[in-house]
């Protein structure tokens, strides 16, 4: 088998060569580029370990390679190091906990939760697939049809189909707009070729974090660092984006021969400086409809019976922050929601008084993040986020807690009125039978 980090011998022995971690808060950087983050204290519970590589679908630059980091999450499951697809499937079975593996645009996750005593046995699973996979071209093959079928999947789902129109309407570059599944012309040129030349570029020290939480982290992330120096190499690998990713707001209308319209509205937030501004972010979001209680979610729903599904949601990254109201409506219902939904948020961009509802999303966001931390998965993906966002101490609960309950009604009104407060900067998107005979949703928005 081949393993990517090979043993060093004791933490001693590979300080001596120069491979020291240099330990910040609860953040490692090893030798060789790689960083490893726990938590900042044991806890109980099952343990987590990720391997995280920073690369997703924004990181695809030519089209004839959109869906590799995805297509590649599948594949590393077929096969790697010493075994085959069902090796590494009876492995999976012994630990018998969970293993799996995510695609974002930002990032690709492969984790497993265990007992705490298979965690070494985890890691070392994890390792050998993403480090060391086959790829074999029959087992690509396999799995390229598989993934034929998510995407025919994916296109039946208006939902997922209007998030994709929402992010086309907000942002203007495809590189990072396109589907994380890629096209099924996409899909079909990626051969092994292209997928180990993919894996040879982000698969990389430079790109990886490992990240471990439950119990039994701490003593698995002595373990990794006594073993995993690995060596130093040469900063040379292509880097994802750093700057503020341009945003182009416009409309984008499918239509779709349906019984119901989803339809989006969304506008870029200010980017938040901290962890903290992020979490009145998640309060603003909240206040515009996501409780009961919510001025848009009274007026749509409990007054005027427009929608059943409505929600609003608050997305903060490193380099872009926006904002978003989601229904699902009639067409006859189509116009009076959007109107009532410009006005609404017309209301709240001009300095409504917020009051309590702005005490009561603080206690809805405090609740939310107190139930990610029930588990180890949740704390290990908190983790791994603040540390992708270049944290080099995550903050604790104790420490978000504490930010919530101080954030104050003047700060939501400055997230919100910086939000919406220029119309000509929403982005519209629908999907499904949207008469034909309207030009724009944008004028019946009020943008």
């Amino acid at each position: 088998m081949t393993a990517a980090f090979p043993a060093r011998g004791p933490v001693a022995q590979w300080r001596q060569n120069g491979m020291e971690a240099r330990g910040i808060g609860q953040v490692w950087r090893l030798g060789n580029g790689a960083r490893l983050v726990r938590e900042a204290r044991p806890s109980e519970g099952p343990l987590s370990v990720a391997i995280v590589m920073g690369v997703g679908s924004r990181h695809e630059v030519a089209e004839a390679e959109w869906g590799a980091a995805h297509f590649l999450e599948h594949a590393v499951f077929k096969g790697a190091g010493a075994w085959d697809g069902k090796g590494l499937a009876a492995w999976m079975d012994r630990l018998g906990g969970e293993v799996n593996a995510f695609t974002t645009r930002d990032y690709t996750c492969y984790y497993a939760k265990v007992l705490p005593e298979f965690g070494d046995s985890a890691f070392e699973l994890l390792t050998t697939m993403v480090f060391d996979p086959r790829l074999d071209p029959e087992d690509l093959d396999r799995e390229r049809a598989v993934i034929a079928e998510e995407i025919l999947e994916a296109e039946d789902d208006l939902e997922d189909r209007c998030e994709a129109a929402y992010l086309a309407a907000l942002y203007p570059d495809p590189t990072f707009t396109h589907e994380i599944l890629g096209t099924a012309q996409s899909i079909a040129g990626l051969d092994r070729e292209r997928l180990v030349a993919f894996h040879r570029r982000w698969y990389q020290p430079a790109h990886t974090i490992f990240a471990v939480a439950g119990e039994g982290a701490w003593e698995l992330a002595e373990r990794l660092l006594a073993r995993h120096g690995g060596r130093n190499e040469d900063d040379r690998y292509p880097k994802g984006p750093g700057a503020t990713l341009p945003v182009q707001p416009r409309e984008v209308v499918e239509r779709v021969d349906r019984d119901q319209v989803h339809w989006m509205v969304g506008a870029p937030a200010p980017p938040p400086p901290s962890w903290r501004a992020a979490l009145v972010g998640e309060v603003a979001a909240t206040v515009m409809a996501g409780q009961n209680s919510a001025r848009l979610w009274q007026r749509l729903r409990e007054e005027r019976g427009l929608v059943y599904t409505l929600q609003s949601g608050y997305s903060a990254h490193r380099d872009r922050a926006e904002m978003s109201v989601y229904a699902v409506v009639s067409p006859a219902k189509l116009e009076e929601a959007l109107r009532v939904t410009g006005d609404e948020i017309a209301a709240l961009a001009t300095g409504a008084q917020l009051g309590e509802a702005v005490e009561r999303a603080k206690v809805q966001v405090e609740t939310a993040v107190r139930f990610q931390w029930e588990t180890s998965d949740g704390r290990m993906l908190h983790l791994v986020r603040h540390v992708l966002e270049g944290a080099k101490a995550p903050p604790t609960l104790e420490e978000m807690v504490a930010g919530i309950r101080t954030i104050e009604e003047r700060e939501v009104q400055a997230v919100l009125a910086e939000t919406w407060g220029d119309p000509a900067r929403w982005a519209v998107a629908a999907v499904g039978p949207v008469p034909r005979r309207w030009t724009s949703l944008r004028t019946r928005l009020g943008a």
